[in-house]
Protein backbone atom coordinates (compact mmCIF):
# COMPACT_ATOMS: atom_id res chain seq x y z
CA UNK A 1 0.00 0.00 0.00
CA UNK A 2 1.45 3.35 -1.02
CA UNK A 3 1.16 6.57 0.99
CA UNK A 4 0.96 8.50 -2.26
CA UNK A 5 -2.57 9.82 -3.00
CA UNK A 6 -4.48 7.88 -5.64
CA UNK A 7 -1.69 5.32 -6.01
CA UNK A 8 -4.08 2.51 -6.94
CA UNK A 9 -5.74 4.57 -9.66
CA UNK A 10 -2.39 5.72 -11.01
CA UNK A 11 -1.20 2.13 -11.20
CA UNK A 12 -4.40 0.92 -12.88
CA UNK A 13 -4.50 3.64 -15.52
CA UNK A 14 -0.84 3.17 -16.43
CA UNK A 15 -1.30 -0.53 -17.10
CA UNK A 16 -3.45 -2.53 -19.53
CA UNK A 17 -6.60 -0.50 -18.80
CA UNK A 18 -5.02 2.82 -19.76
CA UNK A 19 -3.37 1.22 -22.79
CA UNK A 20 -6.74 -0.17 -23.93
CA UNK A 21 -8.38 3.25 -23.61
CA UNK A 22 -5.56 4.90 -25.54
CA UNK A 23 -5.70 2.31 -28.32
CA UNK A 24 -9.50 2.45 -28.58
CA UNK A 25 -10.22 6.13 -27.82
CA UNK A 26 -12.41 6.53 -30.91
CA UNK A 27 -14.72 3.77 -29.68
CA UNK A 28 -14.80 5.11 -26.13
CA UNK A 29 -15.58 8.61 -27.41
CA UNK A 30 -18.28 7.37 -29.77
CA UNK A 31 -19.91 5.53 -26.88
CA UNK A 32 -20.55 8.72 -24.88
CA UNK A 33 -20.87 11.21 -27.74
CA UNK A 34 -24.23 12.52 -26.55
CA UNK A 35 -22.91 12.90 -22.99
CA UNK A 36 -20.03 14.98 -24.34
CA UNK A 37 -22.43 17.24 -26.20
CA UNK A 38 -24.43 17.81 -23.03
CA UNK A 39 -21.19 18.69 -21.22
CA UNK A 40 -20.19 21.26 -23.87
CA UNK A 41 -23.64 22.84 -23.90
CA UNK A 42 -23.59 23.30 -20.14
CA UNK A 43 -19.99 24.58 -20.05
CA UNK A 44 -20.84 27.44 -22.43
CA UNK A 45 -17.27 28.09 -23.51
CA UNK A 46 -16.39 31.62 -24.61
CA UNK A 47 -13.48 32.75 -26.76
CA UNK A 48 -11.74 34.15 -23.66
CA UNK A 49 -12.04 31.08 -21.44
CA UNK A 50 -9.04 29.20 -20.10
CA UNK A 51 -10.27 25.61 -19.66
CA UNK A 52 -9.00 22.87 -17.34
CA UNK A 53 -10.10 19.31 -18.23
CA UNK A 54 -9.83 16.86 -15.30
CA UNK A 55 -9.33 13.20 -16.16
CA UNK A 56 -9.03 14.18 -19.80
CA UNK A 57 -8.18 10.69 -21.04
CA UNK A 58 -7.11 10.76 -24.68
CA UNK A 59 -8.15 14.39 -24.90
CA UNK A 60 -11.32 14.56 -27.00
CA UNK A 61 -13.10 16.88 -24.57
CA UNK A 62 -9.95 19.00 -24.13
CA UNK A 63 -9.57 19.49 -27.87
CA UNK A 64 -13.24 20.39 -28.20
CA UNK A 65 -12.81 22.99 -25.45
CA UNK A 66 -9.69 24.40 -27.11
CA UNK A 67 -11.52 24.89 -30.39
CA UNK A 68 -14.17 27.01 -28.64
CA UNK A 69 -12.06 28.76 -25.99
CA UNK A 70 -8.82 30.67 -25.58
CA UNK A 71 -6.84 27.64 -24.35
CA UNK A 72 -7.31 24.23 -22.78
CA UNK A 73 -5.19 22.11 -20.44
CA UNK A 74 -5.87 18.38 -20.11
CA UNK A 75 -4.64 16.51 -17.03
CA UNK A 76 -4.76 12.75 -16.46
CA UNK A 77 -2.85 10.19 -14.38
CA UNK A 78 -2.56 7.88 -17.40
CA UNK A 79 0.60 8.38 -19.46
CA UNK A 80 -0.63 6.15 -22.33
CA UNK A 81 -3.74 8.31 -22.68
CA UNK A 82 -1.84 11.59 -22.33
CA UNK A 83 0.57 10.51 -25.06
CA UNK A 84 -2.40 9.60 -27.26
CA UNK A 85 -3.99 12.99 -26.51
CA UNK A 86 -0.81 14.83 -27.53
CA UNK A 87 -0.58 12.84 -30.75
CA UNK A 88 -4.21 13.54 -31.64
CA UNK A 89 -3.79 17.26 -30.98
CA UNK A 90 -0.73 17.38 -33.25
CA UNK A 91 -2.48 15.51 -36.05
CA UNK A 92 -5.62 17.64 -35.74
CA UNK A 93 -3.55 20.86 -35.61
CA UNK A 94 -5.08 21.99 -32.31
CA UNK A 95 -2.34 24.30 -31.09
CA UNK A 96 -3.91 26.10 -28.09
CA UNK A 97 -4.01 22.91 -26.05
CA UNK A 98 -1.55 21.09 -23.80
CA UNK A 99 -1.61 17.83 -21.87
CA UNK A 100 0.24 16.59 -18.82
CA UNK A 101 0.33 13.40 -16.82
CA UNK A 102 -0.53 14.33 -13.25
CA UNK A 103 -2.81 13.84 -10.27
CA UNK A 104 -5.37 16.65 -10.16
CA UNK A 105 -5.95 16.14 -6.43
CA UNK A 106 -2.46 17.44 -5.64
CA UNK A 107 -1.34 19.15 -8.87
CA UNK A 108 0.28 22.56 -8.11
CA UNK A 109 -2.08 24.75 -10.13
CA UNK A 110 -1.41 28.48 -10.11
CA UNK A 111 -4.20 30.49 -8.54
CA UNK A 112 -6.60 32.19 -10.96
CA UNK A 113 -5.17 30.22 -13.89
CA UNK A 114 -8.47 28.94 -15.34
CA UNK A 115 -11.99 30.19 -15.98
CA UNK A 116 -13.69 26.82 -16.51
CA UNK A 117 -13.15 23.32 -15.12
CA UNK A 118 -14.75 20.45 -17.01
CA UNK A 119 -14.74 16.69 -16.61
CA UNK A 120 -16.44 13.86 -18.47
CA UNK A 121 -16.62 10.89 -16.10
CA UNK A 122 -13.17 11.73 -14.75
CA UNK A 123 -13.62 12.99 -11.18
CA UNK A 124 -15.09 9.99 -9.36
CA UNK A 125 -11.85 8.21 -8.46
CA UNK A 126 -10.02 10.51 -6.04
CA UNK A 127 -9.03 9.13 -2.64
CA UNK A 128 -9.97 12.54 -1.19
CA UNK A 129 -12.48 14.29 -3.45
CA UNK A 130 -12.80 17.25 -1.05
CA UNK A 131 -9.08 17.96 -1.36
CA UNK A 132 -9.31 17.58 -5.13
CA UNK A 133 -12.21 20.00 -5.58
CA UNK A 134 -10.62 22.53 -3.25
CA UNK A 135 -7.59 22.35 -5.51
CA UNK A 136 -9.77 23.02 -8.57
CA UNK A 137 -11.46 25.95 -6.81
CA UNK A 138 -8.07 27.46 -6.03
CA UNK A 139 -7.10 27.22 -9.69
CA UNK A 140 -10.24 29.02 -10.85
CA UNK A 141 -10.49 32.78 -11.15
CA UNK A 142 -13.33 34.82 -9.62
CA UNK A 143 -16.72 33.43 -10.66
CA UNK A 144 -14.99 30.54 -12.36
CA UNK A 145 -17.29 27.75 -13.54
CA UNK A 146 -17.36 24.00 -13.01
CA UNK A 147 -19.16 21.58 -15.33
CA UNK A 148 -18.91 17.82 -14.96
CA UNK A 149 -20.83 14.70 -15.85
CA UNK A 150 -20.79 11.70 -13.48
CA UNK A 151 -22.63 8.41 -13.24
CA UNK A 152 -25.77 7.95 -11.17
CA UNK A 153 -26.19 4.81 -9.05
CA UNK A 154 -25.30 1.41 -10.44
CA UNK A 155 -28.92 0.23 -10.12
CA UNK A 156 -30.06 3.09 -12.39
CA UNK A 157 -27.53 2.29 -15.10
CA UNK A 158 -29.36 -0.33 -17.13
CA UNK A 159 -26.40 -0.84 -19.48
CA UNK A 160 -24.17 -2.05 -16.69
CA UNK A 161 -26.92 -3.91 -14.83
CA UNK A 162 -27.66 -5.93 -17.97
CA UNK A 163 -23.99 -6.60 -18.71
CA UNK A 164 -23.35 -7.76 -15.15
CA UNK A 165 -26.42 -10.01 -15.26
CA UNK A 166 -25.29 -11.51 -18.56
CA UNK A 167 -21.93 -12.60 -17.17
CA UNK A 168 -23.05 -13.47 -13.63
CA UNK A 169 -23.63 -17.18 -14.34
CA UNK A 170 -25.24 -17.63 -10.94
CA UNK A 171 -22.71 -15.49 -9.09
CA UNK A 172 -23.64 -12.58 -6.83
CA UNK A 173 -21.79 -9.75 -8.51
CA UNK A 174 -19.88 -7.44 -6.13
CA UNK A 175 -20.80 -3.78 -5.84
CA UNK A 176 -18.43 -0.98 -4.82
CA UNK A 177 -18.99 0.21 -1.23
CA UNK A 178 -19.99 3.84 -0.70
CA UNK A 179 -17.44 6.62 -0.24
CA UNK A 180 -14.60 4.89 -2.07
CA UNK A 181 -13.18 5.67 -5.49
CA UNK A 182 -15.59 4.16 -8.01
CA UNK A 183 -17.67 5.22 -11.02
CA UNK A 184 -20.61 5.82 -8.64
CA UNK A 185 -18.83 8.06 -6.12
CA UNK A 186 -21.17 10.99 -6.86
CA UNK A 187 -24.39 9.05 -7.33
CA UNK A 188 -26.17 10.93 -4.49
CA UNK A 189 -26.70 14.53 -5.70
CA UNK A 190 -27.26 15.98 -2.22
CA UNK A 191 -23.86 14.70 -1.12
CA UNK A 192 -22.21 16.08 -4.26
CA UNK A 193 -23.76 19.53 -3.79
CA UNK A 194 -22.77 19.60 -0.12
CA UNK A 195 -19.17 18.72 -0.96
CA UNK A 196 -18.95 21.37 -3.69
CA UNK A 197 -20.27 24.08 -1.36
CA UNK A 198 -17.75 22.99 1.27
CA UNK A 199 -15.00 23.33 -1.34
CA UNK A 200 -15.87 26.92 -2.25
CA UNK A 201 -18.51 26.55 -4.96
CA UNK A 202 -22.08 27.82 -5.04
CA UNK A 203 -25.03 27.95 -7.47
CA UNK A 204 -24.80 24.16 -7.67
CA UNK A 205 -27.25 22.63 -10.16
CA UNK A 206 -27.59 18.87 -10.67
CA UNK A 207 -29.57 17.62 -13.67
CA UNK A 208 -30.42 14.07 -14.69
CA UNK A 209 -29.11 12.91 -18.06
CA UNK A 210 -30.70 9.80 -19.55
CA UNK A 211 -28.89 9.04 -22.80
CA UNK A 212 -27.74 5.76 -24.36
CA UNK A 213 -24.20 4.48 -24.47
CA UNK A 214 -23.07 3.02 -27.80
CA UNK A 215 -20.87 0.00 -27.13
CA UNK A 216 -20.07 -0.70 -30.78
CA UNK A 217 -21.26 -0.14 -34.34
CA UNK A 218 -22.59 -3.72 -34.33
CA UNK A 219 -22.75 -6.71 -32.02
CA UNK A 220 -19.41 -8.17 -33.10
CA UNK A 221 -17.57 -4.88 -32.60
CA UNK A 222 -19.27 -4.44 -29.22
CA UNK A 223 -18.08 -7.85 -28.04
CA UNK A 224 -14.56 -7.31 -29.36
CA UNK A 225 -14.36 -3.88 -27.73
CA UNK A 226 -16.08 -4.59 -24.41
CA UNK A 227 -16.10 -8.33 -23.91
CA UNK A 228 -12.43 -8.72 -24.79
CA UNK A 229 -11.41 -5.45 -23.11
CA UNK A 230 -10.35 -4.86 -19.49
CA UNK A 231 -13.85 -4.32 -18.13
CA UNK A 232 -15.40 -7.39 -19.72
CA UNK A 233 -12.41 -9.55 -18.86
CA UNK A 234 -12.47 -8.22 -15.30
CA UNK A 235 -16.11 -9.23 -14.87
CA UNK A 236 -15.33 -12.76 -16.08
CA UNK A 237 -11.86 -13.30 -14.62
CA UNK A 238 -13.00 -15.67 -11.84
CA UNK A 239 -14.98 -17.95 -14.14
CA UNK A 240 -13.80 -21.38 -15.14
CA UNK A 241 -14.97 -23.44 -18.07
CA UNK A 242 -17.80 -23.97 -19.01
CA UNK A 243 -19.13 -20.98 -17.00
CA UNK A 244 -16.91 -18.64 -18.98
CA UNK A 245 -18.28 -19.97 -22.26
CA UNK A 246 -21.81 -19.44 -20.95
CA UNK A 247 -21.00 -15.87 -19.88
CA UNK A 248 -19.49 -15.08 -23.29
CA UNK A 249 -22.54 -16.50 -25.06
CA UNK A 250 -24.88 -14.44 -22.82
CA UNK A 251 -22.88 -11.28 -23.44
CA UNK A 252 -22.90 -11.86 -27.19
CA UNK A 253 -26.68 -12.37 -27.08
CA UNK A 254 -27.17 -9.16 -25.07
CA UNK A 255 -25.26 -7.15 -27.65
CA UNK A 256 -27.06 -8.86 -30.54
CA UNK A 257 -30.46 -8.12 -28.95
CA UNK A 258 -29.55 -4.40 -28.77
CA UNK A 259 -27.89 -4.18 -32.18
CA UNK A 260 -29.89 -1.76 -34.28
CA UNK A 261 -29.75 1.48 -36.16
CA UNK A 262 -27.03 3.54 -34.52
CA UNK A 263 -25.15 0.53 -33.16
CA UNK A 264 -25.42 -1.44 -29.92
CA UNK A 265 -27.18 1.04 -27.65
CA UNK A 266 -28.03 0.56 -23.97
CA UNK A 267 -29.61 3.03 -21.50
CA UNK A 268 -27.41 4.98 -19.07
CA UNK A 269 -28.10 7.32 -16.15
CA UNK A 270 -25.81 10.19 -15.19
CA UNK A 271 -25.77 13.59 -13.48
CA UNK A 272 -24.77 16.82 -15.19
CA UNK A 273 -23.40 19.07 -12.46
CA UNK A 274 -22.67 22.79 -12.79
CA UNK A 275 -21.41 25.23 -10.16
CA UNK A 276 -19.66 28.58 -9.79
CA UNK A 277 -16.77 29.61 -7.57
Amino acid sequence: MSDKPNADQTSAWNGPEGEHWAANDDLYNAGVRVHSERLYEAARFTARDRVLDIGCGAGETTRAAARAASSAFGLDVSLPMVERARDRARRELVRNVRFEQGDAQVYPFDEDSFDVVISRFGVMFFDDPTAAFRNFARALGPRGRLTMIVWRALAENEWLVKIRAAVAVGREMPEPPPNVPSPFRFAVPEHTARMLIECGFDDVVVQAVDEPIVIGANAEEAFSFFGEGPMGQGLMKDLGEPDREQAIASLRKLFADHDGRGGVRLPTASWLVTAKK
